[in-house]
């Protein structure tokens, strides 16, 4: 990160390389949204006010890569890992965790966008939005969707999101991410792939 950040890190962080990896955010001045702040191209459009890790670029040799850090024993101590990190017409994802029985993503969404129609057969997702705002389209419900609550997508559920400002969703879903069924997609994307 350029600069020095506006606050100190917090404790436990002493290197230099470490304190990169974290992001010193400048909360939104009351009445300012995210379209109108001052933001740089390396700001993230996390607007907690908070440190947040951030993956950043990752190079693609590196992306999605795992390290597995043993103990002497050969049982697992810990395991780190760069997340998964996929472009989309609308902004990214941040894949940090893809099990065979949960995933877990943060959706970075510039305003304006609107994400595809869609309906997932198995998957089943709840979105919280953490900054931001959103419209919100869950079957014939059409709402505006703010930070600080949660809604929950079964299966079989047609559902779509347009950011109104830069918003953060984190997804927590059963681990079938490429289970989308497109019902209509503005950029051209495919019926029933997770491109």
């Amino acid at each position: 990160m350029r600069g020095s950040p506006p606050f100190a890190p917090p404790n436990g962080v002493e290197s230099r390389v470490e304190a990169e990896n974290l992001l010193y955010l400048v909360p939104l001045h009351h009445g300012e949204n995210a379209r109108d702040a001052q933001r740089p191209a390396s700001r993230p459009l996390f607007t907690t006010g908070h440190p947040v890790y951030s993956p950043g670029p990752l190079p693609d040799s590196n992306r999605g890569s795992r390290n597995d850090n043993s103990g002497t024993d050969g049982s697992a101590m810990s395991r780190t890992y760069e997340p998964k990190i996929v472009d989309k017409p609308w902004g990214r994802e941040v894949w940090y965790a893809h099990t065979d029985r949960y995933a877990g993503k943060i959706l970075e969404v510039e305003a304006g966008h609107l994400l595809s129609l869609q309906k997932h057969v198995v998957k089943h997702e709840t979105l919280y939005l953490l900054s931001g705002l959103m419209r919100f389209t869950r079957e014939a419900d059409v709402f505006e969707w703010r930070p600080g609550t949660a809604v929950e997508i079964p299966p079989d559920t047609v559902h779509r999101m347009e950011a109104v400002e830069d918003s953060v969703i984190l997804e927590v879903s059963t681990p079938e991410l490429d289970d989308v069924v497109r019902l209509e997609d503005r950029y051209g994307r495919t019926a029933d792939a997770a491109e």
